[in-house]
């Protein structure tokens, strides 16, 4: 005969004893240790910390975000409502995710995973070799990963050792960490992250985003039209190199007087580039490109085709070639020098705050023979008017005009009135190229 133990709707620390027990918790965060024999235990509402032992344990997290612990034995887990964390142990154990995203790591043993709802994860980072997870076979194969069998998994987080790691046709998330990993998306729009050593990657089917990480790596994009190589991840001092042309992308600097650090990645069937936080020098191909600088002081070409290209924080340098490209200064971005090249362009500055008299840089080709416009945005449609050679309007009405005195010039001045108290708050260099007189409202989007 079972050991009934009963909590409140309060937060409270449950234990079991050594003979099998039914431990309900109620409400409130509870914190519940079955002991030993095989027991059964319901968290209840709240976020509960729920621990088997050495039984065979029944848990069940109910609602809440749930962190529920097997321990030894042969476990069944449940999170229930809410993003939870199940933790088999030893064992072959079954860990449902419920509703919520969960994390689910299943320890030594053959274990049956299903996420349920959500955007749930096969975790076998603590694994002490390496992993064979697919997700499409719904199995997985060496050391901890060993005789599991995988349903409606999302993520997978490998070892830091060399993994296999297979997406399905979902939209997936697969992370190698250390070690010389392949990973494989599958179908759908997935998210590959190789992380440290030498990773072999191959996005297939969908629109994807990679992340080679550091080491000697090689990365094909598949068959999507938007696959995006990203460095985001980057920890390195210095920024990235990234030619799409010869799909090359380096790094190299010094870890001291007599260490020399390289990392590269080959890379093949990339439509877009995101850089690193750093200044990096990046170079389309013929194609259409979205190239996003992110920040640092980057160095960004388009090259040939309809680009789309945006940089953030720092003091950038981009150029469109040819093609009708975008050229974007985010709102963030300290100033960019923009040269459009051939093709009808659109030069964008976003909003950059209230730093009076901002230089947020300058556009180096202006051609209206071409077809080039210049956006000045983030503002509500309406909210700013043009004031030709005026003076700002004031009064609240925020406003930007060409400098007074330069608008039959080949080089203007556009200043912005942000906040409408009549002051410039920043402001941007035109070099007009077509010969075709002064400045009008047709030649901006506002």
């Amino acid at each position: 005969m079972p050991n009934f133990i009963y909590g409140t709707n309060a937060g409270e620390v449950l234990y079991g004893g050594y003979q099998q027990d039914y431990i309900l918790g109620y409400g409130g965060d509870d914190l519940i240790g079955a002991g030993g024999g095989d027991d059964r235990v319901w968290g209840g509402l709240g976020n509960d910390w729920l621990f088997g032992s050495t039984g065979d344990d029944t848990l069940n997290g109910e609602g809440g975000d749930d962190e529920l612990y097997g321990g030894d034995g042969d476990d069944y887990l449940n999170g229930g409502d809410g993003s939870d964390e199940l933790h088999g142990g030893d064992g072959y154990d079954t860990l449902i995710g419920g509703y919520g995203n969960d994390l689910m790591n299943g320890g030594a043993g053959a274990d049956y995973f299903n996420g349920g709802g959500g955007y749930d994860t096969a975790d076998y980072s603590d694994a002490s070799g390496k992993v064979y997870v697919n997700l499409h076979a719904h199995a997985g194969y060496w050391n901890e990963a060993q005789g599991d069998q995988l349903w409606l998994v999302e993520r997978v987080e490998g070892s830091a050792y060399d993994d296999y790691l297979f997406g399905d046709s979902g939209p997936n998330t697969l992370n190698g960490n250390n070690g010389n990993d392949y990973l494989a998306g599958g179908e759908g729009n997935d998210a590959l992250n190789g992380g440290a050593g030498n990773d072999v990657i191959y996005g297939q089917d969908g629109n994807d985003n990679i992340q080679a990480g550091t080491g000697q790596n090689t990365v094909d994009g598949g068959n999507g039209a938007h696959d995006v190589l990203s460095f985001q991840d980057n920890t390195a001092p210095v920024g990235w190199t990234v030619d799409m042309g010869t799909g090359q992308a380096t790094q190299v600097y010094s870890g001291g007087i007599y260490w020399l650090f390289w990392n590269k990645t080959a890379f093949s069937n990339i439509e877009d580039i995101n850089g690193s936080s750093l200044a990096d020098t990046i170079k389309g191909d013929n194609g259409a490109n979205v190239l996003n600088g992110i920040s640092g002081d980057d160095v960004i070409s388009g090259y040939g085709g309809d680009d789309y290209i945006t940089v953030g924080d720092g003091h950038s340098t981009i150029s469109g070639g040819a093609g009708n490209d975008m050229l974007r200064a985010r709102t963030t971005a300290d100033s960019a020098v923009m040269t459009g090249g051939t093709g009808a362009d659109e030069f964008r500055f976003e909003d950059g705050g209230g730093t009076p008299g901002g230089d947020r840089g300058d556009i180096t080709d202006f051609n209206r023979d071409q077809g080039d416009v210049i956006h000045i945005a983030e503002f509500l449609p309406g909210d700013l008017m043009f004031q030709g050679i005026g003076n700002f309007a004031g009064g609240g009405q925020m406003s930007f005009r060409v400098a007074p005195g330069g608008i039959w010039s080949n080089n203007v001045d556009i200043q912005v009135d942000n906040d409408g108290d009549g002051v410039t708050d920043w402001y941007f260099d035109v070099q007009i190229t077509d010969g075709n007189g002064q400045l009008t409202a047709s030649d901006f989007i506002f």
